[in-house]
């Protein structure tokens, strides 16, 4: 597991990629390789950067019920402290944060579809993925 949230954590200019570990069949611990790979060592990083694991798609492959998010990019922790505080203060003000995260989500989606020059760190791409899980851990 920390192999795992290691390598969540690495985001780029950050924390530099990590090798994902996994148990063999007899138990011992090796670096994981992806299906088809042909390098020695396959380094990862924050899946935010790149590609999102699809939430729905965990769930049915690995039957999970239920995630837990340690949220630990400081953009992204900095908006859900702030979304919280507002939702705090009441329904319309939830509603209100709700749909304003949409909408920021939407307009950097069609900000990086225009012009993906702009989002050379992967800073847009990963602002407009889904922050929260059913429990969100967010220092704060």
């Amino acid at each position: 597991v920390w192999s795992a949230i290691a390598a969540s954590c690495a985001f780029p200019c950050m924390f530099p990629p990590q090798v994902l570990l996994a148990k063999g069949r007899g138990g011992e611990t090796q670096p994981w390789q992806p299906a088809g790979s042909v390098s020695s060592t396959f380094m990862w990083r924050s899946g935010l950067v790149h590609d999102e694991a699809s939430i729905k798609g965990l769930r049915e492959l690995f039957n999970v019920n239920y995630f837990v998010v340690a949220q630990s990019n400081p953009v992204v922790t900095s908006i859900l402290t702030l979304k919280h505080y507002v939702c705090g203060m009441g329904g319309l003000y939830g509603k209100l944060a709700d749909a304003w995260e949409l909408e920021f989500k939407h307009r950097l989606k069609q900000l990086t579809e225009i012009t993906p020059w702009l989002d050379v760190f992967g800073v847009a791409r990963t602002l407009q993925q889904q922050w929260e899980g059913d429990v969100t851990v967010v220092m704060g």
